[in-house]
């Protein structure tokens, strides 16, 4: 009885991990710059995992906005020329680039 308990929860692992591994594959296929960004961002990767914690229902949505809002945010500050980020985007008030 107990073996079979065991063997059942062993399925139900290798099933879920299945399905987590063949949907993160298909995330990699769909949406290649965003894999990328997650490698190398932490606070991008931050926000993606409290996304999809939400989804799973296993954060709650207060905390999945937190997040998401501090990772806005951080991105608008780093963003800034005066606080060290690129200028990309920036627009010089006299016209000349």
């Amino acid at each position: 009885m107990l073996s079979r308990l065991v063997a059942g929860v062993r399925g139900l692992i290798e099933a879920v991990t299945g399905l987590a591994m063949r949907l993160a594959g298909r995330w990699r296929r769909a949406w290649p710059a965003d894999a990328e960004r997650v490698a190398t961002d932490p606070v991008y990767a931050a926000a993606a995992a409290a996304i999809l914690a939400g989804m799973l229902g296993v954060l709650p949505p207060r905390e999945v906005l937190v997040t998401v809002l501090a990772t806005a945010i951080n991105l608008l500050l780093r963003s800034r020329p005066d606080a060290g980020g690129s200028s990309e985007g920036s627009v010089d008030p006299d016209g000349a680039m």
